[in-house]
């Protein structure tokens, strides 16, 4: 009798996560699928690339556009800082009726004993 032909003894999962029952890839499946993951690395890579490139290329025109007359803003005076409160509130009755009222304590501590 003739020996049985034997499938491919290298296989591997699709995901690492995948249930244990679900078919496995073949050398040739597998050596696709990484291929392909290259190439989109690949292809991300260069895309990077370009826009860095682009970025770094617009910053060097604005330090050269720059005026070399004016000072850096460093050196600049510092803003003058104004108060945005608009008119006071009006006080409440309780507001005014505590101004009014005499304080307690004398102000030295939390009042445990003399001194």
């Amino acid at each position: 009798m003739p020996n049985s032909v034997q499938k491919s003894s290298w296989r591997r999962q699709f995901k690492s996560h995948d249930k244990v029952k679900k078919r496995l890839m073949t050398g040739a499946e597998a050596s696709e699928r990484d291929a392909n993951q290259r190439e989109k690395a690949a292809e991300k890579e260069a895309r990077l690339n370009a826009v860095t490139s682009a970025t770094q290329a617009e910053a060097e025109e604005e330090e050269a556009a720059e005026d070399p007359f004016l000072c850096p803003p460093s050196t600049a005076p510092a803003a003058i800082q104004t108060s945005r409160a608009g008119r006071k509130r009006a006080p409440t009755m309780k507001a005014l009726e505590a101004e009014k009222a005499p304080k307690r304590g004398t102000g030295r501590g939390r009042g445990r004993g003399p001194g």
